[in-house]
């Protein structure tokens, strides 16, 4: 019963009079972080009322069952609490607790009767004044639910599938058409309500179920469905005042990106906040400010990003679940739980969106964590239109066809034998990134329908990935026997300084971002001025520098250096934003009377060579961080000519006279130098490279020819000391 139906039968009673006193509700949220000491200070302000005249207190405590499963084992300060009461006390659980709270409180469980809590809400909202359904919509819609669950339970999906939908769910439905039009004429409500789960065994349920209630062939069914895709559903829903909050569910940690690609999110209008890998930032005080910011963001409608902040999801939810606060200016705003999970036994990504109900603001939070999704949590999960994302899902049909046919291309044009040395030549390609790459140009054109620019799309497609070759991989694929009949004589590897020269042209519109598997050298941020991201100790020493060099009239290149190691992109999104939101900001103020001077950001991001999950390769259109580029190494300065690839025959052989030269250094006793090394078998070119490689570690005031010298001395003496006799062991040893 609800608080209003509990007054309106006290006002009957009284009426009879029967008087009863009002009802205090004392109530608490609980989480599976919930503490002892918590509840005990709820039940001790509940207790504060007891002698009232005016009053009864009750003590209610919303999801116990969550509580249950907390580490901290809050639910035993009931144990002693609840053996002599002096006040009210009710739980609500979605599941039985265990015996020893359950003995000592009176059990009401409430049957699961689907059928017929459908037929009575479907009657209820018939009977209302604030809706134009029929009767016919509303037992339609009753049909389409039954009968789509009547159908996951036929082809006994997985548990994750079955727990996708809920009650919730229904409610949903039926408050969408109550405004909007009738499902024969949209499936909006349907696709984003029930069809955000994208797996083709879910939707061919559910395509069976809308065929068998509207009556209409498979064809129209599809083509209704796939005028809703998740990507539309979301942008409905952001536009939507009357509905429920949504919830993206992404199987790779960047699908989010698309909300970026698609302007359904910018780095101008929300508010960025991420788990903070920084060494410093895991004190307590990095919650508490987060949490400030989500309290700011609301009060003043704007968006707020949260990426996989768990640490602060109990004290959200506890703030945002369900209720309703005004603000100094009166302005109603929704506060929703955070803490919701997910839809798979594997871990599977998730993010949450949130808006107020206000016309005038909205609030827009995202979540993205590693939470398994198990039966306890779906109470919280019903609370969200749930659309699952991926780059491949974003693609049309005809699109998406052109995904398997470029990668056939690619082998072709660099003479691949099979599709997964793929990522041996583009090191971090995935299954997204040729789908990325479809998207960004796709959305470069506008999407117009132009076939001259429709035949050029294969050449805006190598011209994406043309810098992101791995040049070890071409020049195996040159010197692999038999040859690949691709003639690669055509390619040369620019330097640092001369993708840095490219860029500069450019910096207004983009920033760069370089991928290598080369060192951090010191050399290197010594004469760039570049800054190791693992050097920061908190995030806002980062942000610091970047708002420096963004107001400095001094400086016009800030080059950052971030090392790859596990597949948690969390630091480098939150790098992303900082940089994209510092960049965007400072064109934006600048005008045709007082133009801003070019400044040009690089990230260059170190992948650990032969990793497991390297840097994943993802193509996006509106962020500003999207000029790609792959250099084998930071500290060449001599342009690798294209006659590089000629010389290739005898790497093998030169490859085989530096592992004998390092065994020699290694174990110096074991070979006889004058017939293991040996020389002018290296080219004058790759002598020259090596030369140059080296000046750059030997110091410059010391010649080459002294190393030289110095090795041709150390090998003479060697040889000098195997040809001499060798003492006995007990010359060497004797006892004096």
């Amino acid at each position: 019963m609800s608080q209003s139906e509990i007054e309106n039968f006290r006002q009957r009673l009284k009426n009879k009079g029967i008087d009863l006193k009002a009802l205090h509700i004392v109530s608490f949220q609980c989480t599976q972080n919930s503490k002892a000491f918590r509840i005990k200070e709820r039940w001790n302000q509940a207790m504060s009322h007891s002698e009232s005249k005016f009053v009864k207190p009750l003590l209610l405590l919303d999801e116990i069952g969550l509580a249950e499963h907390s580490k901290h084992s809050p639910l035993k300060v009931l144990h002693h609490l609840l053996e002599n009461p002096k006040i009210l006390f009710i739980g609500l659980s979605n599941w039985p607790l265990d015996a020893a709270k359950m003995n000592r409180v009176i059990v009401h469980q409430i049957p699961n009767n689907l059928d017929a809590d459908l037929k009575a809400i479907g009657e209820a909202i018939y009977k209302t004044k604030y809706t134009s359904l029929k009767q016919g919509d509303i037992d339609m819609l009753v049909d389409v639910f039954k009968e789509l669950n009547k159908q996951i339970s036929k082809q006994k999906l997985p548990l994750c599938k079955e727990n996708w939908l809920g009650r919730r769910d229904f409610y949903a439905l039926i408050r969408h058409y109550m405004h909007k039009p009738v499902p024969r004429e949209s499936f909006q409500g349907i696709m984003r309500n029930l069809g955000g789960y994208r797996d083709p065994q879910f939707q061919k349920c559910l395509a069976e179920a809308l065929e068998k209630v509207f009556r209409k062939s498979a064809k129209e069914i599809s083509a209704l469905m796939s005028d809703w895709g998740s990507l539309k559903c979301v942008e409905m829903n952001l536009q939507d005042k009357d509905c429920r909050h949504c919830m993206l569910v992404c199987e790779k940690p960047y699908s989010w990106q698309l909300l970026l690609d698609h302007n359904l999110l910018s780095c101008e209008d929300a508010v960025f906040l991420f788990e903070s890998k920084f060494a410093s930032d895991t004190a307590t005080m990095t919650s508490y400010d987060h949490l400030h910011k989500v309290i700011n963001c609301m009060q003043v409608g704007k968006k707020v990003v949260l990426y996989k902040l768990k640490s602060i999801h109990e004290c959200l939810y506890d703030m945002l679940n369900q209720r309703y606060s005004t603000d100094s200016s009166k302005i109603a705003l929704s506060q929703k739980n955070l803490n919701v999970s997910l839809l798979s036994p594997k871990k599977i990504w998730r993010i949450q969106l949130h808006h107020t109900l206000n016309n005038l603001a909205n609030l827009f939070l995202i979540c993205l964590s590693f939470v398994v999704f198990t039966k306890r949590e779906k109470a919280f999960f019903g609370r969200f239109e749930r659309q699952h994302i991926s780059y491949i899902g974003s693609l049309s049909p005809s699109d998406f066809e052109k995904v398997d046919i470029f990668k056939k291309y690619l082998c072709n044009r660099y003479g691949l034998f099979r599709k997964k040395e793929l990522p041996e030549l583009f090191c971090g390609f995935n299954d997204d990134t040729i789908p990325s790459a479809i998207l960004h140009i796709l959305l470069q054109q506008g999407n117009r329908d132009n076939e001259d620019i429709k035949q050029d799309e294969t050449e805006q497609l190598l011209e994406l990935f043309y810098p992101l070759c791995h040049p070890a991989k071409i020049v195996g694929l040159t010197m692999c026997s038999p040859p690949r009949n691709v003639n690669y004589t055509d390619r040369s590897f620019g330097t640092f300084e001369q993708v840095l020269d490219t860029a500069k042209k450019n910096s207004k519109k983009e920033m760069l971002l370089i991928l290598t598997c080369d060192l951090e050298y010191n050399s290197f941020q010594r004469k760039w001025n570049s800054k190791r991201i693992r050097d920061y100790m908190k995030v806002s020493h980062l942000e610091k520098d970047v708002t420096n060099f963004f107001e400095s009239s001094m400086m016009d290149m800030l080059v950052l250096q971030y090392q790859h190691k596990t597949d948690d992109l969390t630091q480098f999104f939150q790098i992303k934003c900082i940089l994209e939101s510092a960049h965007s900001l400072y064109w934006n103020k600048s005008n045709n009377k007082k133009p801003a001077k070019k400044k040009l950001v690089v990230l260059i991001v170190h992948n650990v060579m032969g990793q497991k999950d390297p840097f994943p390769i993802i193509f996006s259109h509106i962020p500003r961080l999207s000029e790609f580029a792959f250099i084998f190494s930071l500290n060449i300065h001599v342009h690798i000519p294209k006659s590089f690839f000629f010389l290739c025959l005898c790497l093998n052989q030169m490859q085989r006279l530096i592992r004998r030269a390092f065994f020699y250094l290694e174990f110096p006793s074991s070979l006889i130098p004058s017939l293991e090394l040996k020389v002018d078998l290296v080219p004058t070119e790759i002598q020259d490279l090596m030369v140059e490689r080296l000046k750059l570690v030997l110091k410059k005031n010391i010649p080459i020819n002294y190393f030289i010298n110095k090795i041709k001395q150390e090998a003479e003496q060697t040889m000098k000391r195997q040809n001499e006799s060798q003492p006995s062991f007990f010359q060497t040893y004797q006892i004096t």
